[in-house]
């Protein structure tokens, strides 16, 4: 029974925190306030993740690992499938009509700014490979069934300009022809790259750690449905993807890739999604605080629980 893996991701989580706390410092000091943020967040969205993403791919062709890739995929439309059917049972209508914030919540988590600076952290570019896949079927089903889902199926989301031009999926798509086509970048331009890829760790903890500062934490410790959400995005999701992969024999690397991702916290699409169709956007917000506080316990735990069964 081997928990290596375990204490790594708690001291990987640790590390995160510390420097999540220096983004709540920043933000504290007028160093980093929304326009700020929203400049970050940007930066990070348009260029550094995909970047990170594109030198993911810069590696030797291995069919094996390609195969992995392709398992990804599948393993992460499960991880998706799975908690939209949760939410559909657990979360009914209610008087302040947050069910729809509650679905969303429970499916879509924080990949970009805890999921893929953790397993970055653990895994290497190689987790960040697998990551990919993850992250292509996330955009695909928040920018169509996300959308739907928090506008009352009011909105239509354009999946061109949503999905297929947006920059993250770019930067997948032209490392994955690289890798395909097996053309490997000159080290004089690779290196910048990898250097440039490795800023998306810290940006993305002082954004994360920012937006935390103002969050009225005893109306959110108050909501019953707080907890609810929260232990089927950071526990039940996760440990039913560790059941689905110990099945499977899924590969090591692909497996703690997609059980990270699916054990992620709240992110903040859903505040922007719930501002921008009118819906309790103080409540998402809460989510998002709460649950990234939260999963500095929950995902050494599901890291853990997966070395023991694994």
């Amino acid at each position: 029974m081997d928990f290596t893996l375990s204490i790594i991701t708690a001291e990987k989580i640790l590390a995160l925190f510390i420097m999540l706390c220096f983004g709540v410092l920043g933000n504290r000091m007028g160093l980093l306030d929304k326009q700020r943020e929203k400049m970050l967040s940007n930066l990070l969205i348009n260029l550094i993740t995909p970047v990170t993403f594109f030198v993911s791919f810069q590696q030797e062709f291995d069919s094996d690992k390609f195969m992995g890739l392709l398992i990804t995929f599948g393993i992460a439309a499960l991880a998706h499938l799975i908690p939209i059917a949760i939410g559909h049972f657990a979360f009914k209508d209610d008087p302040k009509h947050q069910w729809q914030i509650d679905r969303y919540c429970c499916t879509y988590g924080n990949c970009a700014f805890i999921g893929i600076p953790l397993i970055q952290n653990i895994l290497g570019y190689e987790g960040v490979f697998y990551v990919t896949a993850f992250i292509t079927i996330f955009n695909i089903l928040v920018f169509t069934h996300g959308v739907r889902l928090i506008s009352d199926g009011e909105a239509h989301t354009d999946l061109l300009h949503s999905v297929i031009l947006n920059p993250i999926f770019i930067g997948i798509g032209l490392g994955l022809v690289c890798y395909l086509c097996r053309f490997m970048l000159p080290p004089i331009v690779l290196d910048p790259l990898r250097t440039l890829g490795n800023c998306n760790t810290p940006i993305a903890m002082l954004v994360a750690g920012s937006s935390l500062t103002g969050t009225n934490f005893k109306q959110i410790l108050k909501s019953g449905r707080t907890y609810s959400v929260s232990v089927i995005r950071l526990i039940i999701v996760p440990l039913i993807m560790i059941a689905i992969c110990a099945l499977l024999h899924i590969e090591q690397n692909v497996a703690l890739s997609t059980i990270i991702c699916a054990g992620a916290p709240v992110g903040t699409m859903a505040t922007v999604l719930a501002v921008q169709y009118d819906k309790d956007a103080a409540y998402s917000s809460g989510l998002f605080a709460f649950t990234t506080i939260i999963c500095l316990i929950t995902l050494p735990f599901v890291v853990a629980i997966y070395s023991l069964v694994m």
